[in-house]
């Protein structure tokens, strides 16, 4: 089963750019007893590892990599990466997997909303 739920995750993130978290998190809680908190550090793990990857891939392919600018971003999700894991100490599993589905809720609807727009 985690096989599949890789092969999934892999094909999502090809596609859509998209899958550590989206995809990760709520099949790891499905298909598997491991606690919100492993699930979670498992999917940072996946993004960072597929993220690595592809940064990689296209540098190789050649593209200008804004390293001010990546150095920064990665700078500023380091810092809310230990504040997320400091109140995670203070946060039930259950409130996390709420808030994560009401993510999702809003992000899904701001994608439909936006492709409607679109056309």
């Amino acid at each position: 089963m985690l096989g599949a739920v890789g092969i999934v995750t892999g094909v999502i993130t090809g596609l859509l750019g998209v899958g550590g978290g989206f995809e990760i998190v709520p099949l790891l809680r499905r298909f598997t007893d491991l606690g919100m908190k492993c699930i979670v550090a498992t999917s940072l793990l996946t993004i960072a590892l597929v993220g690595i990857a592809g940064v990689a891939a296209a540098v190789l392919q050649g593209a200008d990599v804004p390293l001010t600018t990546s150095l920064e971003f990665s700078a500023a999700m380091v810092v809310g990466m230990l504040a997320g894991r400091a109140a995670s100490r203070r946060v039930s599993s259950r409130l996390v997997q709420l808030g994560f589905s009401g993510v999702l809720f809003f992000v899904a609807i701001g994608l439909v909303a936006k492709a409607l727009i679109q056309g």
